[in-house]
């Protein structure tokens, strides 16, 4: 009995002893489980490697943004599947994160299983053209790295400057203040000695996230020491960082080779390996993690040492052991020197940003909801300002903030302070003082650094916002605009088509990826840079959390005066909305904006074909376009680029009828909607009234067979967003060879008598 007590009374105090250590592990276990390297490029091996990232760099380029679902995420509690956010009875929980990390521009090796969004098809082959002013190719430089490593020579290759086609700078189509995504050399390969290899072994192995960092030696000697029940819910605490773990030692510890699994084991683990029994393969891992011997896990694999040579070095969080017990890696990292996107950022930072601060890192939800910024102080002179403090009320919504740079930067052209208008949308009364506001603002001449508008159609979906931006300055510094994802209708933006503006930052409170957030690319034609190093929530969030993020839009719309039917000219009817598609689809982008969901390609500057884009058209604020009658999906100046896809249409419709003529559907265009992908994943079309659109009317006494053709295929677009749409195709009575024609293509068709009963 006493034996009893005492076996059970050691039990409770190893128990007792996981659960403190646990305690004190965890915060740091929970954040190296979740977070994910990104902006990786992809590459080709012949390593079995499982994936444990969701990269952004798709090189398929299947979808055209900058996905940021490769960000570091903050500690968050359990998404939702819900798109829309049901406003909250309670005071909302605000979701305040550490600053978010950059993505890094890493390299992924081949045949990785990892998740692959929606692919667009392959490009098109076609036959090289020349391209006339083409930069040459530039000359291999030598260049001297010494930071994080001991000193290498770096072989690489500057950058060349980027071609610019003529018709873009006359259409005013680039940026005006050109943009370069690859702002550092192109890396092409290390000189290193066995000093330098033997640190990124080390790093590989010890760094505080490697493969035996401290972290994971607490965690095995923990659950070392823990029954198999004990054991099983110790793993489910943390399942994610249990996976990772597992999934970097299943390659040696899966073997059937028992003298290769001994050879890379201690003293204590070759005698008592051949005899163990476990309970579980959990317990075997974890056993056998247990039992290691450090030293002898000491050698790169072949891929990791071909990277190596390449510039790209073992990412200490992606280590795995392969079958053979050597280093490879899901991803690899250039020196910082070389990293393209962290060095994007850090110049976006320091020389886009009104408020600018240099470091790579973007703002946390609560800098965007407090409107702080790193490096500067802010401070509310509402009451004290001598043009604001009789005009505005203490209930009105409005603040006038100062910010000032902590330190100061010395330099006659400097901007180390200036104001910042903020506006509550929300306040019924702010709201409705906005036009005197900035009539004041004008009258008095003063130099405003930021405009800042929040909660627009918070609480009003249909609240008018075209009219305060038209009003706004032509000059604008920075415009942070923060709307509810209750009203995701953004036709308001158009208005700032003729405003020069250095920072644009769009954000929501609501879900950021909507399909429903769509963007006219006219609406930045004249802004230098549209934030988006800021942080992207990339899923829904539970009733009552509120996670302040930027918008990505994958969605291109368009409104009313971009569409020109009565134009002589196919060409002049479209003009306007195909130099809109240009923007976005190649002249621009380069820019991270308008890069979609899936961000750039390997060459985002010159070789555009390859990024990814958006892949949503919106016509639903133009009601003149039917069809992609008319719409130009290539590159017109630079053929070789490749041709983009589409997955998605809305089109304009107010009743259940959606009517369509020959001319409509003859060159429908559906050749541009991308190829479906498995059962799921199809491309589809919608209409602004929803599922209330049943029937499509045809105008004309006839139908050419294409025009037929394509008419099948548009209700099977339809379908694949709406299974059972009826598919009445309504026909005027008297058109009865073209009834009979549809019908004989399997069409149901219902007659058009010209009664209308009430």
């Amino acid at each position: 009995m006493l034996k009893k007590f005492k076996k059970r009374n050691r039990n409770i105090l190893i128990a007792l002893s996981a659960t403190v250590t646990v305690s004190s592990v965890i915060a740091t276990a929970v954040y190296f489980s979740t977070a994910k390297s990104s902006g990786s490029i992809n590459y080709q091996t012949t390593a079995n490697a499982k994936i444990n990232l969701q990269q952004k760099n798709d090189l398929a380029k299947t979808l055209a943004s900058n996905s940021d679902s490769t960000q570091i995420e903050i500690k968050k509690p359990d998404p939702i599947k819900n798109e829309t956010k049901p406003k909250p009875t309670e005071k909302p929980i605000v979701i305040k994160t550490d600053t978010e990390k950059p993505k890094k521009d890493n390299k992924l090796p081949q045949n990785q299983e990892k998740p692959k969004p929606k692919p667009l098809p392959k490009p098109e082959e076609k036959k090289k053209e020349s391209i006339v002013n083409k930069p040459k190719n530039p000359q291999k430089e030598l260049h001297f790295l010494g930071k994080k490593f001991s000193d290498v020579d770096v072989e690489s290759s500057p950058q060349p400057q980027r071609f610019i086609p003529d018709y873009d700078k006359i259409h005013k189509l680039t940026n005006v203040k050109p943009y370069i995504n690859h702002v550092v050399p192109k890396l092409i390969s290390l000189k290193y000695d066995e000093a330098f290899k033997q640190k990124v072994i080390d790093d590989a192995k010890n760094d505080k996230i490697g493969v035996f960092s401290q972290e994971n030696k607490n965690l095995v000697g923990i659950a070392i020491g823990l029954q198999n029940k004990d054991l099983q819910s110790f793993i489910k605490q943390n399942p994610q960082k249990w996976e990772h773990e597992f999934e970097r030692w299943k390659r040696l510890f899966d073997s059937n080779d028992t003298a290769k699994i001994l050879k890379f084991l201690n003293d204590e683990g070759k005698r008592l390996y051949p005899t163990m029994q476990f309970d579980s393969k959990e317990h075997r891992y974890i056993w056998l993690m247990s039992h290691i011997d450090e030293s002898k896990i000491n050698k790169l694999s072949t891929s990791a040492q071909k990277n190596l040579n390449e510039g790209y070095i073992i990412d200490p969080r992606n280590t795995y052991i392969n079958e053979d017990g050597e280093l490879d890696s899901f991803t690899y990292t250039p020196p910082d020197e070389y990293n393209t996107v962290t060095n994007r950022m850090r110049k976006d930072n320091l020389e886009r940003r009104v408020f600018s601060y240099n470091s790579p890192y973007g703002r946390t939800p609560a800098d965007i909801q407090d409107g702080t910024y790193p490096g500067w102080d802010r401070e509310d002179v509402t009451r004290s300002h001598p043009v604001f403090k009789d005009f505005l009320k203490p209930n009105d919504g409005i603040k006038i903030i100062k910010m000032t740079r902590k330190e100061r930067i010395n330099k006659e052209d400097a901007f180390n302070e200036g104001l910042v208008i903020d506006l509550d949308a929300g306040n019924d009364e702010g709201y409705k003082k906005s036009l005197a506001l900035i009539k004041k603002v004008k009258e008095n001449n003063l130099v405003v650094a930021s405009w800042r508008i929040r909660n627009m159609g918070k609480f009003e979906q249909g609240q008018k916002f075209k009219h305060i931006l038209s009003e706004l300055p032509n000059e604008i510094m920075q415009l942070d605009l923060q709307m509810s994802a209750e009203a995701t209708n953004t036709g308001a933006l158009i208005a700032l088509e003729n405003k020069h503006i250095k920072e644009l930052s769009l954000y929501t409170d609501g879900n950021s990826t909507l399909e429903d957030w769509n963007i006219n690319p006219f609406s930045v034609r004249n802004t230098e840079w549209i934030n988006t190093n800021d942080y992207n929530a990339n899923r829904g969030y539970a009733p009552g959390v509120v996670v302040w993020s930027r918008i990505l839009f994958n969605t291109l719309s368009f409104d009313e005066g971009d569409h020109n039917p009565n134009a002589s000219t196919e060409e002049e009817e479209f003009d306007r909305i195909n130099k809109g598609l240009r923007i976005a689809y190649y002249s621009r982008n380069n820019e991270p904006f308008f890069q979609g969901g899936f961000g750039p390609g390997l060459n985002p500057d010159h070789n555009e074909g390859n990024n990814s884009y958006p892949t949503g058209l919106d016509f639903s604020r133009l009601g003149t376009i039917k069809t992609l009658r008319g719409l130009v999906f290539r590159d017109i100046q630079k053929p070789s680029n490749a041709r983009r896809k589409i997955w998605r249409a809305r089109f304009f419709n107010n009743s259940d009828t959606y009517t369509l003529t020959n001319k409509d559907l003859h060159n429908a265009g559906w050749e541009n909607f991308a190829p479906p992908v498995g059962p799921m994943d199809k491309p589809k079309i919608t209409f602004s009234n929803g599922h209330q659109t049943t029937k499509i009317k045809i105008q004309d006494s006839d139908l050419s067979q294409l025009s037929i053709r394509n008419l099948i295929k548009m209700i099977e677009l339809i379908r694949n967003d709406w299974r059972e749409f009826p598919a009445k195709i309504v026909v005027d009575a008297e058109n009865k060879e073209l009834v009979s024609k549809l019908q004989s293509a399997g069409l149901n068709v219902e007659i058009d008598s010209g009664f209308t009963y009430a």
